[in-house]
């Protein structure tokens, strides 16, 4: 997998703002008032049988004027105010044309492991987070093709990073996902749903890479013990991380767990009343919080 490329928490003010010359935006999470005059495209790609309306939409800044990306940046800012997703989800530096860069990222919207395909979703900065540390650095060159860095709003942490285009790289790596790799991409749901319940119980710290490994971890332990409802495998790794590495190995955990792999009910089900209860049966533990 590639190494950490994201930058330190940085500001978009004007003079970073000017710096870029593509954004994007999820009409699914942003009001058209807020694009409709924005020189845009939708990314179609004709693998989607869905309405334009909510695909991505690639932004030309470098059609703008200096007035207009002023105004947009203002209303970005107006738009967080009242808003947890970002107007804009990314921001990209790249010398290409628009019809050209619009061409690579129709490209890129799918990503197949055998003969599975899904949609990858890189314009949902949660998505494109994981994917700039679980790619390694041909599978990141792939994605990010004539783009040279792309910035994103960290939504867990508020606020943005950078991620670079990797150089190239003399070692053979592998092109296509790894099974590890898809596997991870099929989790992100989960890890996304589980992020967003510590943020809404707690403060999420600006490097929170290790929480979203942990969780990661966790969740992969759930899916291994046959654990592969989301509500059951968010729990499982929730509670790891409220609880400490210990927790599954109370008896009573140990047998809900079991239950619920065989079907017989859910581990939220069998935990209701007490998944926050047994941290104490399992002291001294050593807790992440």
């Amino acid at each position: 997998m590639s190494q950490m490329r994201r930058s330190p928490a940085l500001k978009i003010g004007h003079r970073e703002f000017n710096a870029y010359e593509y954004a994007l935006i999820n009409p699914m999470q942003v009001d058209d008032s807020q694009w409709r005059d924005l020189p845009s495209e939708a990314l179609n790609s004709p693998a989607f049988r869905v309405n334009p309306e909510v695909l991505p939409r690639l932004v030309a800044l470098n059609e703008m004027s200096d007035s207009q990306r002023e105004e947009l940046l203002a209303r970005c800012a107006r738009w967080m105010r009242n808003n947890q997703a970002p107007l804009l989800s990314a921001l990209m530096r790249s010398d290409c044309e628009r019809v050209a860069l619009s061409a690579h990222l129709v490209s890129q919207m799918t990503i197949s492991f055998k003969q599975q395909k899904c949609w990858l979703r890189f314009h949902d900065p949660r998505v494109f987070a994981r994917l700039s540390w679980l790619l390694n650095d041909v599978q990141l060159r792939r994605l990010f093709g004539p783009i040279t860095a792309w910035a994103w709003f960290d939504v867990w942490a508020d606020n943005w990073h950078i991620c670079q285009r990797p150089t190239r790289v003399e070692n053979a790596m592998p092109g296509r996902l790894e099974a590890e790799q898809w596997a991870a991409l099929q989790r992100l749901p989960y890890l996304n749903r589980c992020l967003k319940q510590i943020k809404q119980d707690e403060q999420i710290s600006g490097d929170y890479h290790s929480l979203a490994k942990r969780l990661d971890t966790a969740l992969h332990e759930a899916w291994s013990l046959g654990l592969k409802d989301r509500d059951d495998a968010c729990l499982y790794a929730l509670c790891i991380e409220r609880n400490g590495p210990r927790w599954p190995e109370v008896p009573r955990i140990r047998e809900a767990i079991r239950q619920a792999e065989q079907g017989q009910q859910s581990l939220v089900r069998s935990l209701a009343d007490d998944q926050h209860l047994s941290v104490h049966e399992i002291e001294p533990v050593t807790r992440y919080f």
